[in-house]
């Protein structure tokens, strides 16, 4: 720590050490307080130069002497970072006892001791379809969604992709937004229609993609095909539960789950897997590219803003997440749950009582 401090101090001297000196004003105009002397012709910055060299002993021996510094300092700043920032495993984010409470654990079999996967349905457009009568007729990728997020940039196109390749072999696509984590704010009509307008993929129950209506994803109201997903597949870091935007499950026919894959690994990058299980082989070996990915996301669930984070950006409320009705005087689209404020699906306007 007094290390990283005294390289802080040399750095913030540095500059200070030339203003301040005559050869500092003429080699260095940006230190001047006035912009427009910055701006130096060539015959000025020749002189400037020449000014420069002209610089007494003194000086020079002074400057050597905070370089000598600065550069001292340099060299032992890693060690000084090091002491100060943990390793994985010593931060205290990373405690057994916090990742606990962040239920960053395996889940328990009872959680999903009575699930079916030909029997769990899925809200639709307000209505239910069976999660079977939505799978790819030979494999199917499941992804958690956030239009939010950046990482929607790379993901989507990516899943594009790899559909458009592999749509006429039986390749199929289930897309799950979620209010939970970092906030979806829009519908889920919304979702559906910028899916499809800005990336280019049209839901449709009939396949290849299908974007579902916003649900819950984590916590004790997951929806129950991820509580199926992630209790059978759990990461390589030993969590269940879903840790961060866009997260992969590749399933075969029936629905079982052959692999999972981290939030930076775009679903192209899926395309050898995918391409074994449509041919009826094995999946290949895991590639450690895969593996380095998993273990950044672990990283990153107790620390970026696009994990989920109980306590922080998602909770064990009292009820399901329900998701936003709209109102029919201004057109939307009625969500699949009932609106959570009275009058809101009637085209009643709210009323507010103010104060004094």
């Amino acid at each position: 720590m007094p290390l990283r401090c005294l390289l802080l101090v040399s750095a913030a001297l540095l500059p200070c050490a030339w203003s301040f000196s005559p050869s500092g004003l003429a080699a260095f105009p940006r230190s001047q307080t006035s912009c427009k002397s910055a701006v130096m012709s060539r015959p000025q910055r020749l002189t400037g130069l020449r000014m420069a060299e002209d610089v007494s002993e003194t000086q020079k021996l002074s400057r050597r002497q905070l370089m000598g510094f600065v550069g001292a300092a340099g060299l032992l700043a890693p060690f000084a970072a090091n002491a100060e920032t943990a390793e994985m495993g010593l931060d205290v984010l990373d405690r057994p006892e916090f990742r606990r409470r962040q239920d960053l654990v395996k889940f328990n079999s009872e959680d999903v001791a009575d699930l079916n996967l030909s029997d769990i349905p899925f809200s639709i457009n307000g209505k239910k379809k069976k999660v079977s009568k939505l799978l790819g007729k030979t494999a199917t990728v499941v992804m958690n969604i956030k239009l939010d997020d950046p990482e929607s940039t790379v993901q989507l196109p990516a899943l594009r992709s790899l559909i458009t390749q592999y749509a006429d072999q039986g390749l199929g696509a289930i897309l799950v937004p979620t209010d939970q984590g970092d906030y979806e704010p829009d519908d889920s009509a919304t979702v559906r229609i910028k899916v499809a307008s800005q990336y280019n993929i049209q839901s449709s129950t009939k396949g290849p993609v299908v974007v579902t209506d916003k649900t819950d994803i984590v916590g004790k109201f997951a929806h129950p095909l991820y509580k199926y997903l992630t209790y059978l597949q759990p990461n390589p870091n030993n969590v269940s539960r879903i840790t961060l935007n866009y997260e992969k499950f590749l399933l075969d026919a029936n629905g079982k789950v052959l692999r999972r894959y981290p939030r930076l690994w775009p679903a192209d990058r899926m395309a050898r897997d995918v391409a074994a299980v449509l041919a009826g082989q094995p999946l290949p070996a895991e590639d450690p590219r895969w593996l380095f990915a998993w273990k950044e996301a672990d990283k990153e669930v107790t620390r970026s803003i696009y994990s989920f984070r109980k306590h922080y950006n998602y909770y064990d409320q009292q009820e399901a997440g329900q998701d936003w009705a709209g109102t029919k005087s201004e057109a939307f689209t009625p969500g699949s749950n009932e609106a959570r404020f009275k009058g809101v699906t009637t085209g009643k306007p709210l009323e507010v009582p103010l104060g004094n």
